[in-house]
């Protein structure tokens, strides 16, 4: 009767350390982390030679230069062969693309050139991808004047800068 006494007691006590305790759970709700605004593209246009034709409310502007055209777009991130294509035609591995780090931001730089309503056109383009966004500037002219741009689009390429 002792060993039974004492069996209960054991068990007794064993079973007092299994007492249901709190636990901490994970929310099954998800939140979707917020996109920071895009920031401002910062490029350096000739004073006398860039007409502004159009403006859009998404920042995206075309602008009318002496013997070519310039373009300013923002797309949101995530994919970037299809903002490649939206702009070129092409995808990325059919371009020679250059990168590098820019303010924090990989730099996409290119050329191509298209077949255009008044002949060949030449192009030249960079991608500025900060995670959010990419900010893409481009560049269009008739192959013939490709010499009489070049010095300009020099200005303007090596100028593009984002700004918060």
């Amino acid at each position: 009767m002792k060993k039974m006494i004492l069996v209960l007691l054991l068990m007794g006590s064993i079973l007092c350390g299994c007492a249901p305790r709190e636990y901490e759970t994970v929310s099954d709700e998800f939140r979707i982390p917020d996109i920071s605004a895009a920031a401002q593209l910062r490029v350096d246009l000739p004073q006398d030679a860039a007409v502004d034709a159009i403006s859009s409310a998404e920042e995206d502007r075309l602008y009318l230069c002496d013997g070519y055209t310039l373009t300013l777009e923002t797309f949101a991130a995530g994919d970037l062969d299809k903002t490649f294509l939206a702009i070129t035609g092409f995808h990325r591995e059919a371009l020679s693309v250059v990168s590098q780090m820019q303010q924090g931001s990989k730099r996409y730089d290119f050329v191509w050139t298209c077949a255009g309503e008044g002949g060949d056109q030449l192009c030249r383009g960079a991608i500025l991808d900060d995670g959010n966004y990419h900010y893409a500037v481009t560049a269009m002219a008739r192959e013939e004047q490709a010499g009489q741009v070049k010095e300009s689009w020099e200005r303007i390429f090596s100028s593009i800068s984002l700004e918060d």
